[in-house]
């Protein structure tokens, strides 16, 4: 009933500016999102990575839920985690409008937002308040207009460490002068040396962008690795425009998600995997919209995936629909546990 549902307002919402739909979608999930959408996971699909349970490896990532204000109805939805924000230490409005662009025909999205989003407290109080039935990720930036980002990161990490299943640390966002220089070997070792003078308990991850030298890759997963990180969220939206694209809105600067990232995202997860096995934990990110590709991440060497873009073209049975195709492919393959597919692929 509710897929029919989708597919008859789906034309409807897709006539607003993207901003506004989306605020319809979040509204919407707010009202209904008690209803649950999908039945207990399999038992194949659970994991238990760095002391979390994880019913599924399906999460919604960064960008949906930037103020933390859906959390139960994104878990009624069938997701296994959730990671809320970005989220910086003050409110702030992002880039002026318009800055979300739907490129229909290519099943892709194109954002320069610029975090905005309604700051730490807000997001705090929200967390605080929900029954925390599934790991919550909560995804940090840094204000437009901090001169030292690197403290407002480590605010970030004081703020949320008490509540989070784990802390991203987002230094690859393509909408924010200068936040990607922090990616540089040097930068990276000056951040992550600096969580080292606090007592966090909170896991910590590191989102990186798709468009890195092989060189700057290494140096990122050599720091990580050094600083004894989590892991990484792989990856970013992308700035290039080698994909092949169809729609009008192509030309629009800014962020690049969805299918044109497919390739570039297994590829980075399966070239960090080889040479990290498991010192890190990767989330791999960009373009995942039905079960092969979810397995073929996996096999590749992630041990969650997160998406977005797909959820907006395909709606809310989405991630019911993944985990069944994926579940299949697992039994046809005679592979029981969905630890055991991790990194096969490598």
């Amino acid at each position: 009933m509710f897929l029919r549902i989708y597919k008859i307002i789906r034309p409807v919402i897709f006539r607003f500016e993207p901003e506004i739909s989306h605020k319809f979608i979040l509204n919407s999930l707010k009202l209904f999102g008690t209803i649950r959408l999908d039945e207990r996971d399999d038992p194949l699909l659970e994991n238990y990575l760095f002391g979390k349970k994880f019913s599924n490896p399906f999460g919604l990532a960064a960008g949906f839920d930037k103020n933390a204000e859906v959390i139960g109805g994104i878990s009624n939805l069938g997701f296994g985690f959730t990671e809320v924000g970005t989220l910086t230490p003050k409110p702030q409005d992002g880039n002026p409008r318009p800055r979300l662009f739907r490129l229909r025909s290519d099943q892709a999205i194109i954002n320069r937002l610029g975090f905005n989003n309604l700051g730490f407290n807000y997001a705090y109080n929200n967390i605080k308040k929900v029954n925390r039935k599934l790991p919550i990720g909560i995804n940090l930036g840094a204000n437009r207009e901090t001169l030292n980002k690197v403290e407002d990161y480590l605010d970030g990490v004081e703020k949320f460490d008490n509540l989070a299943g784990y802390l991203t640390i987002n230094i690859s966002s393509p909408n924010t002068p200068g936040l990607r220089k922090l990616q540089q070997r040097d930068e990276l070792d000056t951040l992550l040396k600096a969580f080292k003078t606090k007592s966090i308990k909170s896991k910590i991850f590191i989102k990186i962008a798709p468009d890195l030298s092989d060189e700057n890759l290494q140096d990122i997963v050599s720091t990580a690795i050094k600083y004894q990180v989590q892991g990484l969220v792989v990856c970013n939206t992308t700035t290039e425009r080698n994909y092949p694209l169809k729609d009008n809105c192509s030309i629009e600067k800014g962020g690049l998600s969805g299918p044109p990232l497919v390739d570039i995202s297994a590829r980075m997860v399966s070239d960090i995997f080889a040479v990290a096995g498991n010192r890190l934990t990767l989330i791999g990110v960009g373009g995942v919209s039905n079960g092969r590709e979810a397995y073929e991440r996996i096999a590749k060497g992630a041990s969650l995936l997160q998406l977005y873009t797909a959820l907006i073209y395909q709606g809310p049975f989405l991630i019911k629909n993944l985990k069944k195709e994926l579940i299949q492919l697992m039994k046809d393959d005679g592979i029981r546990d969905i630890s055991s597919l991790i990194g096969t692929a490598c």
